[in-house]
């Protein structure tokens, strides 16, 4: 457990909110996910008893944007259609969701540009791994979608502080972490890993969201896990995809990471460009 007074009261009031519930839901899964002897019956369970969750996804499932050839009626369904990789993907990413419009705060934050910026490092993780490392990993997704937690985290126990170092961070014309640490001795990423260690996420994911603005420092157990959030994160927020808290990217470190994954600039442009159209697609037709 952190020493920091200030993140110990934060991470002691977020998990006595109305945060809880959600991250019971979330942890679980995740651990359906990452668990390879789980079925689509597992996941069918947590869906069904909770109605608001399965009716986010059976909108989104007969939305245009999937064009089912029938409307789909009920999870079993879902399943068939969309396939059990992708109905993992859609409930984890709209309970998710849930977080990120619990608190609202207006000078120049927006939860929707938040969560969208989160769904699109999420995709674009996913596709690093998938396309340009050729490696299936399962927790990909689910780190790019929590690695902002943090910043839910903050705003939600600590709104006035939050507003403050926003405005700072807008001024100074700086990026939000490293006004955080001048303010609180702490970041929204250092926020997010204890948050989701408290939760009983797996360390794979808890460690690359702790230490997502800083991958060469991370474990080195992680470390590829980091840098590689890292990039995916880096890559997005140049095509202004969602809200963007590090406007300021450190172009050393995005080369180092580059650099030792092999990975090709242009490649991971392309990455980026085909999740921006993707986000632009379902913003079009209100999904995100």
């Amino acid at each position: 457990m952190t020493d920091n007074l200030l993140l110990q009261q934060i991470l002691k009031q977020v998990n006595q909110s109305d945060l809880v519930s959600v991250h019971r839901t979330i942890a679980e899964i995740i651990r359906i996910i990452n668990d390879p002897s789980s079925t689509a019956k597992n996941l069918q369970h947590i869906i069904e008893h909770d109605p608001p969750l399965m009716g986010k996804i059976l909108r989104i499932a007969n939305s245009v944007f999937y064009s089912p050839r029938k409307p789909i009626t009920d999870i079993q369904k879902a399943v068939i259609w969309l396939g059990y990789d992708k109905l993992k993907q859609l409930a984890l990413t709209q309970k998710a969701g849930e977080m990120f419009f619990k608190t609202t705060i207006g000078l120049n934050f927006s939860n929707l540009e938040l969560w969208r910026h989160s769904i699109a490092v999420a995709q674009a993780l996913e596709l690093i791994y998938k396309e340009l490392l050729g490696v299936k990993n399962d927790m990909a997704y689910t780190t790019g979608l929590l690695h902002q937690i943090g910043l839910i985290a903050l705003q939600q126990a600590a709104p006035d502080k939050f507003e403050t170092i926003l405005e700072t961070a807008t001024q100074a014309e700086v990026n939000l972490y490293q006004t955080e640490r001048h303010f609180l001795k702490f970041d929204h990423g250092e926020l997010g890993m204890h948050l989701m260690q408290a939760w009983h996420i797996p360390d794979e994911i808890a460690i690359a969201v702790g230490y997502h603005h800083f991958p060469l420092s991370s474990p080195k157990l992680y470390q590829d896990q980091v840098q590689l959030l890292y990039m995916a994160d880096y890559v997005v927020q140049r095509l202004e995809t969602g809200y963007c808290d590090a406007p300021f990217p450190d172009e050393i470190i995005f080369e180092k990471c580059r650099n030792r994954h092999r990975l090709a600039y242009y490649d991971l442009e392309a990455i980026a460009s085909r999740v921006k159209e993707e986000i632009d697609s379902m913003k079009d037709q209100g999904l995100v």
